[in-house]
């Protein structure tokens, strides 16, 4: 729960006059019954019952030692403090906006009676013995901003989009629906780090930022293809060639050529980056043909074409 400090101002100018029954009415004449108030204007925190005890300890002169909540209806706030009982009756913190609230403060049994004498910015209404009521308008409101939920950060690989509407969300402890709004470019067709503004506003313009920083890496096939063509005159056979450019994705693997078929599907539709897999021999497709194979010429790192002196078995498409 956020505490609000809450302050009163007196307003200038203005009256209200009380009847029987202590209900306001604005009058252009007075009778002899009628008592002249100021109105005294103050502010609460939606939902925040702090911020209504701090009323209640600014709307009067007694000392309220350990002033709790007791009760809490729609219309009215029951509270206790060591030698008081307080009830705040016409006040919704569930509802905002202004409300006529009457305060009315009685001693509790074998203490002191209350002083006669009261603050000049507030009116005694009941005269009854060991109470004090006294009148104030409540301005009750929501301060409280939206929440933001999300990821601090988003990875996708180069020329892949995110819908990141759809990954940020928002709730408030007062709208059900919060408007969120995204400031910030993203070009997903070149890699680095991007960071966009995410803001939720609620009805009451609370509002809560948050950056949320997304990525572009290089595809993951392509890392992988990148990775074979960086060890190009390299001395090594075969599979340390293939191992050495999984380890750009992430994956530890070494084996024989065939057990590179355990690493993904078999596909007939290769992208640079998977695996072929020969009977005897293992190489990295890089596109139009053309594969890095190791072991080749006395065990350097080349490229050639696919087709080679070993039997072909498959293209292997690696799983993430």
């Amino acid at each position: 729960m956020i505490k609000k400090i809450t302050k009163t101002v007196l307003a200038t100018g203005l009256f209200l006059s009380f009847t029987a029954g202590n209900t306001a009415v604005f009058a252009s004449t007075k009778s002899d019954a009628e008592v002249k108030l100021p109105i005294s204007l103050t502010e609460a925190a939606y939902q925040d019952e702090e911020s209504l005890m701090e009323i209640v300890h600014n709307s009067f002169d007694e000392e309220l030692t350990g002033l709790k909540v007791t009760n809490t209806t729609k219309s009215s706030v029951e509270m206790e403090s060591d030698d008081y009982m307080i009830e705040a009756k016409g006040i919704n913190l569930d509802k905002t906006g202004l409300q006529n609230v009457s305060l009315t403060l009685t001693k509790k049994a074998g203490k002191n009676p209350l002083p006669i004498e009261l603050p000049v910015t507030a009116q005694q209404v009941s005269t009854t013995p060991g109470t004090s009521t006294k009148t104030v308008i409540v301005d009750v409101k929501d301060v409280v901003a939206p929440t933001i939920e999300t990821e601090e950060s988003f990875v996708t690989d180069q020329g892949v989009s995110l819908d990141l509407a759809s990954q940020i969300s928002a709730s408030d402890d007062k709208d059900e629906t919060v408007e969120v709004s995204l400031d910030g470019d993203v070009d997903y067709n070149t890699i680095g780090s991007y960071q966009v503004e995410a803001t939720a506003t609620d009805k009451s313009g609370n509002t809560t930022t948050k950056i949320v920083t997304v990525n572009v890496e290089e595809n993951f096939y392509d890392k992988i293809a990148s990775a074979a063509l960086a060890q190009l005159g390299v001395y090594q056979d075969c599979t340390m060639l293939v191992t050495n450019s999984l380890k750009a994705v992430g994956i530890n693997f070494h084996g024989s050529p065939a057990a590179y078929l355990s690493l993904g599907t078999v596909t007939d539709n290769p992208v640079p980056g998977d695996i072929i897999v020969y009977s005897g021999h293992v190489a990295i497709y890089i596109g139009n043909g053309q594969a890095v194979h190791g072991g080749w010429l006395g065990n350097q790192t080349v490229i050639s074409t696919v087709e080679c002196d070993r039997s072909f078995i498959a293209y292997v498409h690696v799983t993430k």
